[in-house]
């Protein structure tokens, strides 16, 4: 490693090594020190550059607004630009692995087949800095947090104590009053003992209130940053989202963060729609074509840190959505309906159409993780009984109409007459369901929502 990141003061005079992968001179920087090192050397060197390259990526975590996703495809990249002299950039890359995939060989005078050694430590160095700088900040609001409610804690243990002092005096004045048998003494000890305990539970609630406020505001930056710490085995291998188990627990953290915090949440449910016809037409390929092509498309449409996209199993989908109300909620239903129907999916040279069935369902208080994503299922339900392509919001007349009539594995309406390869039909105003005012069909026009972003 020191050979390839240190500056030699000497140039060799003789010829590279033949054994330099990739062909080019040592450009843009190239350490001067490899040309003298024999070729077995620089070819270990190389090698072993490369796995460490390999092994930041594969022990990469998420870095405030960077996916570790991100980081990954950065260090393989330049792990194959240290090796081979990949390219770098995406469309030189692409013409490399054209070159390749033929057989032939790269133009050695080409700015490709050299390596850049100088842009290879500054990656290198910045991305530690950064999660030196992340690390960092993670830790202190940690110990925020946790210095936080042990002040919190200690000043209200020092205020009870000074409520108990209070209560006690009112009760021993009043034990006094008792035993003199002065009415008149007596009632005005109990009417001042009663305004003294009412006045001291009122600022004790409000107290309380205060802080678990303060509290909150620690506990929530805190919550967003251990979400985002997504482990390998918690990811769906088809498209990288978290899949089922990691949804589950996210779910329970989101409502028992919400008892704390006291903000609005909402869960959706997608579904794609046809998704069993797609598979039985053009292959169970197609099918994941659509299945990834869909789970990009959620990524894209809720990109904040505090949200979670999941893959809930099969052709379903899960969306969590934190610090956001009832309007916004439905308004982003709508958009992702309208994204879904949008996205463009090509196999094998055919395209693929696909449209979503969504259930939209708000946390209210007393709701468990089961209830609410019983609720979303209930609406997903309803929402594909009344045609598919539409969102429907739960409502009491929505779960009265869908009671007894979800059997899990089996919430597939009737198959209709449908090929995925035929361009959709010309729009038509969908039929409304009776009783239901939170049917939403597709609509256009819909306004762009302005979402408060969630502290980080």
């Amino acid at each position: 490693m020191a050979v390839l990141f240190a500056r030699g003061k000497k140039e060799n005079s003789g010829t590279p090594p033949p054994s330099h992968r990739g062909g080019g001179e040592p450009a843009n920087g190239a350490p001067a020190a490899l040309d003298s090192v024999s070729g077995a050397d620089a070819e270990a060197a190389l090698d072993t550059l490369g796995a460490i390259l390999r092994v930041f990526g594969a022990c990469a975590f998420d870095l405030g607004d960077v996916d570790a996703q991100e980081v990954r495809r950065l260090f393989e990249r330049w792990s194959q630009h240290a090796l081979v002299a990949a390219p770098l950039d995406d469309a030189a890359a692409e013409a490399h692995e054209a070159r390749g995939a033929k057989g032939e060989p790269d133009d050695k005078s080409a700015a490709s087949s050299r390596r850049d050694w100088n842009g290879l430590q500054k990656v290198v160095a910045n991305h530690r800095k950064r999660e030196a700088t992340y690390v960092e900040t993670s830790l202190a609001n940690m110990r925020d947090a946790i210095w936080s409610f042990v002040e919190i804690v200690n000043r209200a243990s020092s205020q009870d104590k000074q409520d108990g002092v209070l209560a006690h005096e009112r009760l021993v004045s009043l034990r006094a009053a008792l035993k003199s048998n002065d009415m008149q003494t007596l009632r005005k000890e109990v009417s001042q003992t009663a305004t003294a305990l009412e006045t001291a539970l009122a600022e004790q609630q409000k107290r309380q209130q205060e802080r678990l406020a303060q509290f909150a505001t620690h506990v929530r930056s805190l919550g967003e940053q251990l979400e985002s710490a997504k482990r390998e085995g918690t990811l769906d291998p088809l498209t990288r989202l978290p899949n089922r188990a990691s949804f589950d627990e996210f779910l329970d953290r989101t409502v028992k963060l919400a008892a704390l915090v006291g903000r609005s949440f909402a869960l959706m449910m997608v579904d794609v729609d046809q998704f069993k016809t797609i598979n039985d037409t053009l292959g169970h390929q197609a099918g994941d074509a659509a299945i990834k092509a869909i789970a990009d498309c959620l990524v894209r449409r809720f990109p904040r840190r505090g949200d979670l996209v999941a893959r809930y199993g099969g052709d379903e989908f899960a969306v969590v959505l934190r610090e956001t109300d009832a309007k916004d909620a439905r308004a982003l239903a709508t958009r992702l309906q309208e994204s879904v129907r949008a996205t463009r999916v090509v196999h094998n040279g055919r395209e693929i159409r696909v449209s979503s069935s969504i259930g939209l369902a708000l946390l209210e208080d007393g709701l468990t993780p089961e209830s609410w994503l019983a609720r979303a299922d209930a609406a997903l339900y309803q929402a594909k009984a009344a045609g598919r392509d539409r969102w429907i919001e739960w409502t009491p007349e929505v779960a009265a109409r869908t009671a007894d009539k979800i059997d899990p594995g089996k919430t597939q309406p009737a198959p209709s007459r449908f090929d995925p390869t035929q361009p959709a039909p010309a729009a038509t105003p969908a039929r409304p369901v009776p009783a239901a005012p939170a049917v939403h069909p597709p609509k256009a026009g819909v306004p762009r929502v302005e979402r408060t972003p969630i502290r980080r």
